[in-house]
Parts: structure tokens; C-alpha cells; sequence
């Protein structure tokens, strides 16, 4: 259902619009101002003509979102069962130009951008005086790259150190920084920060980007295949984004009580992918997307024994990058006494939308 939306000088001047998604479709929001009733399994993304590519943005389940869409700019999308981001597992070295890389399954695109990382020495050549940390901000490299992101630490009043959580890619001159003060510091302010200006990496893969999830969903996780570019050894591990499907029963258990209630949820579900030692972008890939947990409900056997027989699926998770481990929790009079054995079957929800169009 709809969240019911109202406020003075909110002119509604038509009916909602409902768009439900399969997994890997998506929608162009049409040219106009809306308030978006996101689903549960969907997600809004805005698209950043720098990069090229679409930024997922933050819609906690329930909340309406209000956007500004130029036909071009914003879009729905439901990326259950498709790829997210990837894990550099090897960096590879000797690249020249950016591989091809290619994935088993799926029709997901991918694009590799070589060295280009900012070096992670930043002088603070003035401390300036703060009472509040503030945020920073790196200059963006040339369209295609990936933004430099970093976090600074106070030293009494100014600023004492400066910590690099993502080096970025494809700068091809060492960024500016600007420093923009908490808007509760009344403080100077007046913090100076100087990138060091030779830049890292060269020749290593320096982030690997899925710029379209594909075109079908999936219930496994493919691989990827770096090929050409001049170079060697890359590769990385694809991060997904599963919802729970359902599960298979590998042993009952006992205990769950006669005909009670149990639950199931997930736990996990964060890629166990190894970082390379030389990977300059860790922040922007297992954390790219933070898993929801799955959980459900269901009736025991007369017996006592978990079934998925008349289970209900409560919520389906969302962005678990691997398939979760499952527990039963007995409910009502049941007390475990041999535990049962529950394995997950991932893949895609689908779900809807609401678009309400207003005139302010």
C-alpha cells in the first residue's frame, strides 16, 4: 500500500503513478517534481555525469522521498539478484589502458580504470581552529574517475591529521581539498590541506565499476574476466545484492514444538572476498551497500520438526552480497532440542513504487 502523503500547499494534480519491478528492470522517472513512496526492495538512484555513473541514494522502507527529475536525472531500479559493486582481489600491474572486463553471467557491464589514485600523504599545511570535526571534501578527477574521499582528526582546536579512505582513480593531477566546517562551529575555521602531487598506482587496477547490472537476475554469483589493457593478474570478486527466495530443509530438527510458531532470520551475508594489499578503494566496495537481514515465519510439524511447508516470508533482506547463513528460533511452547539444518535460496524480489506527482 501507498504511504499517505499530505501537506499544506502540496497540490496533487493527479493519481499516484505504480511501478512494480522484477529484478534488473528499471524506470526513468519521467520530467517533473514527485513524491516517491520507495518499495522495499527497490532502489532510487540519481545519475552523477561525472562518473557516468547511478549514485544509489539512501531511502530508509516507509519514508517518501521528494525529487526534482528531468526525464534524464533519477531513476527506479530493482538490483535484487544483480551484481552491486566488486572486490579488487589482485591488482594486477603493467596496465597500460583499461581492461575488458567481462562477466559469466548475467549481462552485467563492468569498466576497470587504471591508476589515477591519490597519494595518501596530506600535509596539513594549516591547522586552523575548529571545535567541531569537520568534513572534506576532494576535488573530482576527469569525468570517468572515482572521487577521493577522506576524514580529518583534531589536534587540540585545529586540524592535526588527515586519513585517506578512498584513494580514488583516474586523477591524472593530485585533487584540492575543501574543508567545510560543522554548522554548529562558531570557531575561525581557516584549515589548509595539500595533497601530495604524486599520484599512486600506475599501471595497477584501481577500481572496477558495474555501470549496468544486467539484464536478468540471478540466483548465483558470477565471475569476472579481465582481458587485453596491456597488463596482468587483475581480478576481483563480485558483490551482490540477494534477497531471500525461499530455503530447503536439510533436517527438521526437534523440539520446535506441536504445530508452534518458529522464526528464521539471516545472519551475515557481507563478502568474504579478500582485499588486495594494494587495493586504494576498499571503502567503496564490500561497504558499498550495507546487507538487511531476511526473516520469516512458519509452523512446525505436529512432530516438532521445522518445515517450510505455509512459511511466510516476513521481509526478503536486501543487498546481502552472499548467501546468508539461516537460524530457526522456536517460538511459543517449543524448546530446540536437535537443531535444525536450513539453507537459503537466493535470488531476486520483485517489487513497487509509487510516484506522486505535485505542483508546489
Amino acid at each position: 500500500m501507498p504511504v499517505i502523503i499530505g501537506a499544506t500547499g502540496l497540490n496533487f494534480s493527479s493519481a499516484p503513478t505504480e511501478v512494480t519491478l522484477a529484478g534488473a528492470q528499471a524506470y526513468l522517472i519521467p520530467s517533473g517534481q514527485y513524491w516517491l513512496d520507495i518499495g522495499r526492495y527497490t532502489t532510487v538512484e540519481w545519475y552523477n555525469s561525472n562518473s557516468g555513473l547511478w549514485v544509489p541514494q539512501d531511502s530508509p522502507v516507509g519514508m517518501a522521498r521528494y525529487i526534482v527529475a528531468d526525464g534524464t536525472n533519477w531513476r527506479l531500479i530493482n538490483r535484487t539478484g544483480c551484481p552491486t559493486a566488486a572486490v579488487i582481489t589482485n591488482v594486477g600491474s603493467g596496465y597500460t589502458s583499461a581492461p575488458t572486463v567481462t562477466a559469466s553471467a548475467g549481462g552485467s557491464q563492468w569498466k576497470a580504470i587504471v591508476g589515477g589514485a591519490i597519494n595518501t600523504t596530506v600535509t596539513v599545511t594549516t591547522a586552523g581552529a575548529y571545535n567541531y570535526v569537520p568534513t572534506i571534501v576532494f576535488s573530482a578527477p576527469p569525468a570517468g574517475g572515482i572521487n577521493a574521499t577522506g576524514t580529518v582528526t583534531l589536534s587540540g582546536s585545529g586540524i592535526g591529521s588527515v586519513t585517506v579512505t578512498n584513494a580514488g582513480a583516474g586523477y591524472i593531477t593530485a585533487p584540492t581539498v575543501t574543508i567545510i566546517q560543522d554548522p554548529r562551529d562558531t570557531a575561525a575555521g581557516g584549515g589548509v590541506l595539500t595533497v601530495n602531487s604524486t599520484l599512486a598506482q600506475s599501471g595497477a587496477i584501481t577500481a572496477v565499476v558495474c555501470t549496468n547490472p544486467g539484464s536478468a537476475a540471478l540466483t548465483s554469483t558470477p565471475s569476472l574476466t579481465f582481458t587485453g589493457g596491456g597488463g596482468s593478474s587483475a581480478a576481483a570478486t563480485v558483490v551482490m545484492n540477494y534477497t531471500v527466495t525461499g530455503f530447503t530443509v536439510g533436517a527438521g530438527g526437534a523440539g520446535y514444538g506441536n504445530a508452534q510458531p518458529f522464526m528464521i532470520t539471516s545472519a551475515g551475508a557481507q563478502s568474504t572476498a579478500t582485499v588486495a594489499s594494494g587495493d586504494v578503494n576498499p571503502e567503496m566496495e564490500k561497504s558499498n551497500t550495507q546487507p538487511r537481514q531476511f526473516f520469516g515465519e512458519g509452523t512446525s510439524t505436529a512432530g516438532g520438526a521445522v518445515t517450510a511447508t505455509g512459511f511466510v516470508i516476513n521481509d526478503a533482506g536486501f543487498n546481502l552480497q552472499t548467501t546468508p547463513n539461516l537460524y530457526v528460533i522456536a517460538g511459543g511452547s517449543g524448546l530446540a532440542t536437535t537443531v535444525a539444518q536450513v539453507t537459503a535460496t537466493v535470488g531476486a524480489t520483485s517489487d513497487t513504487s509509487y510516484l506522486q506527482p505535485i505542483k508546489l
